[in-house]
């Protein structure tokens, strides 16, 4: 049985109409590192249900990384914010990026309260940085 700490961990954080850019972002990053591991979103469920908060709140505790992509729609989110709300309260490492050229369509609170860092989509410096944790972690 392999530990938890043979792969780092990234809950993907999107909304519904973001999923093949979440896919692509899947995809590209497992190709090029063995040692990160997508843990499954829960856009399957029904929002805010009980069995949705039970199964984001388990899969965002056991993530490493929440991969936040911030789509035209995200802003509007209420999932996106809970979870977003949710990683923050434990002390999760979240990276943002923007998957489209438009800066105002972020979600407010994580400007004002808690002054994210916005990236543009870029996914080789995404994979590079990875690359570097995955690198800390093997020394």
């Amino acid at each position: 049985m392999e530990s938890r700490t043979d792969h780092i961990r990234i809950y993907p954080c999107f909304e519904a109409s973001d999923a093949s850019a979440k896919g692509y972002c899947q995809r590209y990053l497992e190709t090029r590192h063995e040692n990160l591991k997508f843990l499954r979103d829960t856009h399957s469920d029904e929002p805010f249900t009980k069995p949705w908060f039970l199964r984001t709140l388990d899969r965002i505790r056991q993530a490493d990384i929440v991969l936040c992509l911030l789509g035209e729609k995200t802003w509007l989110a209420s999932n996106v914010r809970w979870e977003l709300i949710v990683a923050f309260a434990l002390k999760k490492r979240v990276v943002t990026m923007r998957l489209h050229s438009n800066r105002m369509h972020v979600p407010p609170f994580l400007l004002v309260e808690h002054d994210a860092k916005i990236e543009q989509f870029n996914l080789e410096k995404l994979s590079s940085k990875l690359f570097h944790q995955e690198e800390q972690r093997a020394a």
